[in-house]
């Protein structure tokens, strides 16, 4: 083989490999697309049902009274508070590090799903959280973060069934659930 047979068949499978790499982003733009959709639509089931919130806080600054308080006393101050409804019951490490905690998989009210940490562990200045709060300061991790066997290989059907899943047991319990599905 010659050299410009062997640089002709290099560029061949750089092509090749770089059409492969835009057709599996496409590919997975298109499930993401689906998903998100998946979710608009199941918030509508859902509006009236539950009374669970999502709350993302940050430190509050000095001149600011926040309503949250860790465990050394640091103040935080609401920066984003909306609906939510859990659709898994999950447990784990966050990112393989930490403590073993409950990390619940939530549908917020605008449409975005993912992964709930409580992290760190707050007080509502003093008093517990109450059970369907959720506070934390760091966002929810997106389920697109997960890998493709903890859907089995396909995300599409995974959420679908975990949304319907979810609306038919608040419908079914008066708008409360708790507990592993």
């Amino acid at each position: 083989m010659s050299l410009d047979d062997a640089i002709h068949r290099s560029r061949a499978q750089a092509d090749a490999a770089a059409a492969h790499r835009r057709r599996e982003a496409e590919q997975k733009q298109q499930v993401w697309e689906r998903v998100r959709e998946l979710c608009l639509q199941a918030v509508p089931h859902l509006i009236n049902l539950g009374t669970d919130t999502h709350t993302r806080v940050e430190p509050a600054k000095w001149y600011q009274r926040g309503q949250y308080r860790d465990a050394a006393g640091k103040s935080y101050r609401v920066v984003l508070h909306q609906r939510c409804w859990i659709i898994a019951h999950t447990a784990g490490l966050r990112h393989g590090k930490g403590e073993w905690m409950d990390s619940p998989g939530l549908l917020l009210e605008d449409g975005s799903i993912g992964r709930f940490w409580p992290i760190p562990a707050l007080r509502r200045n003093g008093a517990s959280l109450r059970d369907g709060e959720f506070v934390s300061t760091i966002d929810l991790d997106s389920i697109e973060d997960q890998n493709d066997y903890t859907f089995h290989g396909d995300l599409v059907q995974a959420v679908t069934k975990a949304l319907a899943e979810a609306v038919t047991l608040y419908e079914r319990s008066g708008g409360r659930i708790r507990g592993p599905f």
